[in-house]
C-alpha cells in the first residue's frame, strides 16, 4: 500500500485502521465538494472568494467532526482478542 493511500485510509477507518467509519468518510467527502463548489464558483461565474462564509462552513463541519469523535465510546473498548503469550 503507498503512504498516500494509507494516508486517506487512516483518515476515513477507526482506531483499528481496519473498520471504515461513515462519519469520518461523510465528511471528508463534504469538505472536498465544498472546497469544489467554491472553486467552481469562483471560475465559472467569476464570483469574490468569501473566505468568512467559507472558513465558518468548514470549521463547523470539523467541529461537528470532532465532536462525534469524542463521542464514539466503541474505539476506548477495543481490545485485543488474545491475551499476550506468556513466558515462564
Amino acid at each position: 500500500m503507498t503512504y498516500k493511500n494509507h494516508f486517506f485510509k487512516h483518515l476515513m477507518t477507526d482506531t483499528d485502521n481496519e473498520t471504515f467509519d461513515i462519519g469520518r468518510a461523510v465528511v471528508f467527502f463534504v469538505v472536498l465538494s465544498m472546497v469544489f463548489m467554491q472553486s467552481w464558483d469562483i471560475i465559472a461565474h467569476s464570483t469574490k472568494f468569501d473566505p468568512q462564509a467559507f472558513g465558518a462552513g468548514v470549521s463547523a463541519l470539523l467541529i461537528g467532526l470532532g465532536a462525534y469523535i469524542f463521542g464514539d465510546k466503541k474505539g476506548a473498548s477495543i481490545a485485543p482478542t488474545t491475551p499476550p503469550s506468556e513466558t515462564k
